[in-house]
């Protein structure tokens, strides 16, 4: 039988939430003796890039929280928030049941409102996970619901409801989200991103980055860094992702660098680089982002992206010596064809790698492993490729077409500059990501 929580409809502008949750935990007053209404006021405004919250009726049965929110319910949260000079509206689907499993239906002509009259975003919030959808992605997925009424579910899976080969998932988080407008299932964006955030229990410390997982209906099985921050008391792993799926938050750690901050250009490719062991840090929690990249640590890398195979060649560079970390890659990156060095028996171990040597050694990398290096775009825009070797060429057009490697400017490819390692991050993400197969 189904249980209705007795909690009324709220709007909230954010600091008033903050402030009921916390005479919440101070007890000050129980969850049905909250004020039925509070539309944002002038003398207490949201700061700019704020939200404003409603929680609508939840009812829970078999441990399933169902909400829904109506086309009047969305426009007063949306004058409520327009008032605050928010930047979102939030639902929050709030139960002091234990539930896993939380379902939203937000009607058709409610989520179009916020979609074409505002530029704002939506967030929804349940005791099991959320998501944040920002303006262009939620109008990529008013694109799709025709006039259908939008329902979110968010729900937890068991380790044997996923099938990852060779992987254990039995101390891991496990949660499934999925958008629905009628009969269908909307899982991409228009290659826009949202934000899924997903509760985890442990002692998990804010900042710290997780391995998470990402299995498609169709199997598909995509790997990401996921953050942990609190939120109202609450720790979550939050990911950034361009479709919904199954998530499975491990409890793989994902080293993070003090000089690598989550807002900087290059985070997500040197977290990528960092999850998959494609490059480490240089010592001390750093990353050095803008440190030069050798031609030593390019070899090595691409190694390790080949799984780091036993090396049964000779060396044949003089300065190469036996024992150094990046013998074996060298001997194998020579021994495959992917570098010849620079002749005299000299590789170069230290010297900074060129963006057009990065673009040859990449180049020779996907041959040797079969990929498609068929595609090219012309250099025509470039007013510097004077500078470019015509050893070089083949490469830099294939990196350029592939969209691996950009200009330094509209008019500029700057092919004898230094490759620094936050570009090689990024790089071989794309690298990874676009070519690898």
């Amino acid at each position: 039988m189904a249980d209705t929580d007795k909690r009324k409809q709220l709007i909230l502008c954010e600091q008033e939430r903050q402030l009921i949750h916390m005479i919440r935990e101070l007890g000050a007053f129980s969850s049905g003796d909250v004020p039925s209404t509070i539309i944002g006021s002038d003398s207490q405004p949201v700061d700019e890039g704020g939200t404003v919250t409603m929680t609508p009726e939840v009812t829970v049965t078999n441990g399933k929280a169902s909400a829904a929110v109506g086309e009047s319910d969305m426009t007063s949260t949306i004058a409520a928030a327009k008032k605050c000079n928010a930047s979102s509206v939030t639902v929050s689907v709030e139960t002091d049941k234990n539930v896993n499993a939380a379902n939203v239906t937000l009607n058709s002509a409610a989520v179009k409102s916020l979609a074409n009259d505002t530029d704002m975003a939506l967030n929804v919030e349940t005791p099991v996970g959320a998501v944040s959808i920002p303006h262009k992605t939620l109008s990529s997925m008013i694109a799709q619901t025709g006039s259908n009424d939008v329902k979110l579910l968010v729900e937890n899976k068991a380790a044997s409801d996923v099938k990852l080969d060779g992987v254990d998932v039995t101390t891991a988080t496990i949660v499934a989200i999925t958008i629905t407008a009628g009969t269908k299932s909307i899982t991409n964006f228009n290659g826009e991103h949202l934000t899924v955030s997903i509760p985890i229990s442990g002692s998990h410390k804010a900042g710290d980055s997780y391995k998470v997982i990402v299995v498609s209906a169709d199997g598909t099985v995509e790997t990401l860094v996921g953050k942990v921050v609190v939120k109202d008391g609450k720790t979550c792993v939050e990911v950034s992702v361009s479709h919904l799926s199954t998530f499975v938050v491990t409890t793989q750690k994902v080293a993070s660098f003090t000089d690598v901050a989550s807002t900087a250009w290059y985070y997500d490719a040197v977290q990528y680089a960092a999850l998959h062991g494609l490059m480490a840090g240089t010592g001390s929690d750093k990353f050095s982002p803008d440190s030069a990249m050798t031609r030593a640590m390019l070899v090595t890398v691409l190694y390790c992206l080949d799984g780091s195979p036993a090396v049964t060649g000779t060396n044949s560079f003089a300065d190469v010596k036996d024992g150094q970390w990046y013998n074996q890659a060298v001997i194998w990156a020579n021994q495959k064809g992917i570098v010849a060095g620079y002749g005299s028996g000299l590789f170069g171990t230290n010297d900074k790698v060129t963006r057009q040597q990065m673009a040859t050694i990449l180049y020779g990398y996907a041959q040797y492993k079969g990929y498609d290096a068929t595609k090219t775009t012309e250099l025509t825009a470039y007013t510097d490729t004077n500078k470019l070797t015509d050893w070089a060429q083949p490469a830099m057009k294939w990196a350029k077409g592939e969209g691996l490697i950009g200009g330094t400017s509209a008019t500029t490819l700057s092919p004898t500059g230094n490759a620094t390692r936050a570009q090689v991050a990024t790089i071989l993400m794309r690298f990874s990501e676009n070519t690898v197969k």
